[in-house]
């Protein structure tokens, strides 16, 4: 809104905005208003031509910035201050922010452009970004996650605070050099890290990029970090490298722990004497089958997985499985597999229904009876088997 106040502190003119604001016209502000009733003043909507002369008006930022420049001649620009107004029948507290410019017009009496911005929309951005500020930090903590950004000129790193945290960085400033990452990498991954970022500061790196290493935090205490990064030209010639790490220790120990949990179980499947197979329940196909177990049915590997199950480990029609179909308990019974040659070949078989990796699995095992041999199969009387 924008006003042009007289040396007797009176409103001479207003733009659009001021008069619809003052819900008056240029017509009816030519004889002069009141700034205060203008701008619908608590003080001077209250009591007529009080604008000014009330105890409250003493601090009213408006009239002692028209006050400064027109007794000084020195603008002011966005002095920020609040008023009390009355609008709608509603007092409300308006952050406004004012500015003032003298107008000089020669012999005559200097006049005052003044500006008033009501800052109720910035101020209420300022309230709502400062909360989303305050839900990400509150989420970088939780998720134990922050952000940096890398400028290749200068070689200095600016890091988010809960990335500091994340690497037990104690800094007053939130800018360092690049070595200072460095150096909490474990050292087996440094030289692997180091050539990623040399090659994000090439502009290699385009498009976001995700890694895994290891860091060294205080006393040496090991730390899992995931990091995505993404370079982009600073507009100098040269690159910005922007990353977001996450501290993915205890996500990554549960990883490794199955990792290692399935490699002892690969290790006895493989190693046992027992012929074992793994049949997907509700497909039915092989999903896995140990060496003894292709070995009593004379096939490789690549004959079996992802097969139907009924072609090897049970000489029956399909449709008729014992144990899916029929819901007969398996367990040391003498049953028959069928070999390449097409022989059926007798075992001891025991089938448990088990949860393998979230997957509805039977584990089929089976051992060969001594003394009696594989037998020639005719398809006939496979049903019957």
């Amino acid at each position: 809104m924008m006003f042009m106040v007289g040396s007797d502190y009176r409103v001479e003119a207003m733009n659009r905005v001021g008069s619809e604001f003052a819900g008056v016209t240029g017509k009816q502000s030519s004889g002069g208003l009141p700034p205060g009733e203008v701008l619908r003043c608590v003080q001077a909507m209250r009591v007529v031509d009080e604008c000014g002369k009330g105890e409250a008006c003493t601090g009213c930022v408006v009239r002692n910035t028209l006050k400064e420049t027109m007794e000084t001649g020195r603008a002011v620009k966005r002095r920020q201050g609040v008023m009390e107004i009355l609008k709608d029948g509603r007092l409300l507290s308006v952050p406004v922010a004012i500015s003032t410019s003298l107008v000089p017009l020669g012999e005559s009496k200097p006049k005052v452009l003044l500006t008033v911005d009501d800052l109720t929309s910035l101020f209420e951005a300022k309230g709502n970004l400062k909360k989303t500020f305050a839900a990400l930090a509150r989420t970088q903590r939780k998720a134990r996650l922050g952000s940096w950004e890398y400028d290749v000129t200068t070689g200095l790193v600016s890091f988010s605070r809960e990335i500091m945290k994340i690497y037990g960085i104690r800094h007053e400033g939130s800018t360092l050099p690049i070595r200072v990452f460095y150096d909490r990498l474990h050292p087996e991954d440094r030289p692997d890290v180091e050539a990623l970022v040399r090659s994000a500061t090439k502009g290699r790196w385009k498009a976001d990029h995700l890694f895994q290493y290891r860091a060294r935090i205080g006393n040496g205490n090991e730390r899992w970090m995931e990091t995505q990064m993404e370079s982009v030209p600073n507009g100098g010639g040269g690159w910005l490298v922007f990353g977001v790490t996450q501290d993915i220790t205890d996500r990554k120990v549960t990883e490794l722990a199955l990792q290692d949990s399935e490699q002892r179980f690969r290790k006895l499947f493989e190693s046992i004497q027992v012929g074992v197979v793994l049949v997907d329940a509700n497909t039915r196909t092989v999903v896995d089958a140990n060496p003894m177990a292709l070995s009593m049915m004379l096939r490789e590997r690549e004959e079996v997985i992802g097969r139907q199950c009924h072609n090897f480990l049970c000489p029956s029609m399909e449709g008729e499985c014992p144990v899916l179909d029929d819901g007969q308990p398996v367990e040391n019974a003498e049953r028959t597999l069928l070999d390449s040659k097409g022989r059926a070949v007798p075992v001891l078989k025991s089938v448990t229904a088990i949860d393998y990796f979230g997957r509805q699995i039977l584990l089929e095992s089976f051992l060969p009876i001594p003394g009696k041999k594989p037998r020639k199969l005719s398809v006939l009387n496979r049903k019957k088997t």
